[in-house]
């Protein structure tokens, strides 16, 4: 309380003189060589706890993804089941040496190899490294890996795009180089200015730094002498083409292509999240009719049609020992090695039917 009442009496250039020396003294101590080793020392422990945390999720992840990602990679390499890819002597020693390449050719495994990596240089080399971890937010925020997928969806289009956009700058450099090289200087007052198209490939790339970053490639070309019409008709032919051309229309139809995925990317996602609210995943009926004539949408999914009862079942009989399994065990099993889902109960409910809805006698199994 008497801090805060001396607080209270303090006038405001005191109050912001107080405030600049505890600045100043807070820099000289940063500055200290106590405070630098001490903030090396801080680094190499939160560096070190870093590492750690990489290799615990890369070991996580690789033991929980890796088999799946190893197991799909030779199904569809061989066009065969697992077991038997396993069984077959033929597909023995590739599946024992593609089946790690598979696991370990994971983006994301590879994304927390270059964390460790990262975090490794941090420690040993400059705290700078650090900074790389900071673009794990993409792989926390669903959005932003939305935004990625909206650049790298379409990215050939894109590509191509941009070499036809070289290729277009390519001919401007080559035209200018071809009739007037000694008008692309850069100004730098009150020295001389600098030639900017000393030989062509110097010429390509001014015009595609000056001319894309500027939007104008006249912006490193000198301005015409009164009288010299030839000039003045070369700058303005020149320099508009190439705004119209390059700027307008190329740079707008990579700005299209981009937009355009990212806003398919978002209509899918809606009706993705539109079709798992509305709809039962097992056997796809929609809500007004299980709310209608059913016992509800939320009982259906939460009791008639659990989508963990079906999963728990699908695991249940692929870990049973086959010689223990009955007659329907045996069909539904043989139906999910041969990936049918025909034993789902598609657009039919029991309880559904038994109100006088439903599908009829091909609709799938019961549920």
């Amino acid at each position: 309380s008497e801090l805060y009442a001396w607080a209270l009496t303090l006038s405001p250039v005191e109050a912001l003189e107080l405030v600049e020396r505890a600045g100043l003294q807070l820099i000289e101590r940063l500055g200290s060589p106590e405070w630098i080793e001490a903030e090396g020392q801080i680094n190499h422990v939160l560096g070190g706890l870093q590492c750690l945390s990489c290799v615990v999720v890369f070991s996580i992840y690789a033991v929980q993804n890796g088999p799946i990602r190893a197991r799909r990679g030779l199904m569809d390499a061989s066009g065969l089941p697992y077991e038997e890819v396993v069984a077959r002597p033929e597909w023995r020693l590739f599946s024992l040496v593609m089946g790690p390449v598979y696991a370990l050719t994971d983006p994301k495994l590879v994304l927390l190899a270059a964390m460790f990596g990262a975090a490794y240089l941090g420690i040993n080399h400059s705290p700078l490294w650090f900074s790389v971890h900071l673009l794990d937010i993409v792989n926390k925020s669903a959005d932003l890996q939305n935004v990625l997928r909206a650049v790298t969806e379409n990215g050939r289009s894109i590509a191509m795009t941009a070499l036809f956009g070289a290729i277009i700058i390519y001919l401007f450099a080559v035209v200018g180089f071809a009739v007037e090289r000694d008008i692309f200087v850069l100004g730098n007052f009150p020295d001389e200015d600098l030639p900017m198209c000393t030989n062509l490939f110097n010429c390509f790339l001014n015009a595609l730094n000056e001319g894309l970053r500027s939007g104008d490639i006249g912006s490193f070309m000198d301005p015409p002498v009164p009288g010299d019409h030839r000039g003045f008709a070369f700058r303005f032919v020149y320099q508009l083409s190439f705004w119209a051309i390059v700027i307008t229309v190329l740079l707008n139809v990579i700005f299209g292509i981009i937009i355009d995925t990212f806003a398919e990317l978002r209509a899918s996602h809606q009706a993705t999240k539109a079709n798992m609210e509305n709809n039962c995943f097992i056997c796809g009926l929609d809500r007004f009719t299980l709310d209608s004539k059913g016992p509800g949408f939320e009982e259906h999914v939460a009791e008639d049609h659990n989508l963990w009862t079906y999963i728990f079942l699908m695991c249940y009989l692929r870990s049973k020992d086959p010689t223990m399994l009955n007659g329907w065990e045996q069909y539904v099993l043989r139906l999910m090695r041969d990936e049918d889902a025909s034993f789902f109960p598609s657009q039919n409910a029991l309880r559904l039917a038994g109100s006088g809805g439903g599908g009829g006698e091909d609709s799938g199994g019961g549920g």
